[in-house]
């Protein structure tokens, strides 16, 4: 579902507070233990994100330029890619 579906992908992200490459990451909007990523959709979008996978159809906004792809579980989806965050030490 989106407005931009000739969108780019060249960076997936997890972490809303480090996205470096907005227009062209695909946010995973994962339920974690502590935060859930669909929180932070709105503020994501008004910083220039414009792709999201979300599992919950409630956080998708069609007023806004933006890409949703709305899966059962966003881990699994993640998980579907072959995803493997790097982990820094």
């Amino acid at each position: 579902m989106g407005k931009h579906p000739e969108a780019e992908i060249e960076h997936i992200s997890l972490d809303s507070r480090h996205i470096n490459f907005k227009e062209f990451s695909l946010f995973f909007a994962i339920h974690g233990l502590r935060n859930d990523g669909h929180q932070f959709i709105d503020q994501l979008q008004s910083q220039g994100v414009k792709n999201f996978v979300v599992s919950d159809k409630k956080y998708i906004n069609h007023t806004e330029l933006c890409n949703f792809i709305l899966v059962n579980d966003t881990l699994v989806a993640l998980q579907a890619i072959g995803f493997t965050p790097s982990i820094t030490i």
